[in-house]
């Protein structure tokens, strides 16, 4: 038996969907509430949100103490070239983030 084009899908999602169609939204995924048992679960979520945000800032850091520090520490051994090819590797490297940065975010879905 041939079925009609766009309805083959209909009726196949997983039983704990509901067996509706797979873009319908289902009782499997509504009212989904986390914290909502006791209040333990509810710190325990903000700490977990926590933890991920200062990894996130906390892996920024390290990067730039790491850059800055060396670039402290071997600045006086520089000669004048070699100062300007720190300062212009630099202005690329964080001009090309930059630039990737704000391309990133003028794209449109």
């Amino acid at each position: 038996m041939l079925l009609q084009q766009g309805v083959w899908r209909s009726g196949s999602a997983l039983p704990s969907h509901g067996r509706g169609h797979w873009f319908d939204p289902s009782y499997a995924h509504v009212n989904f509430k986390i914290g909502s048992g006791s209040i333990w679960e509810l710190l325990l979520a903000y700490f977990w949100t926590f933890m991920v945000f200062a990894l996130l800032i906390g892996t920024f850091v390290v990067f730039f103490a790491v850059l800055f520090g060396n670039i402290r520490d071997r600045w006086p051994i520089y000669d004048a070239k070699q100062k300007r090819k720190v300062v212009r590797n630099l202005v690329l490297f964080f001009g090309t983030v930059g630039f990737l940065i704000w391309l990133g975010s003028s794209i449109e879905l």
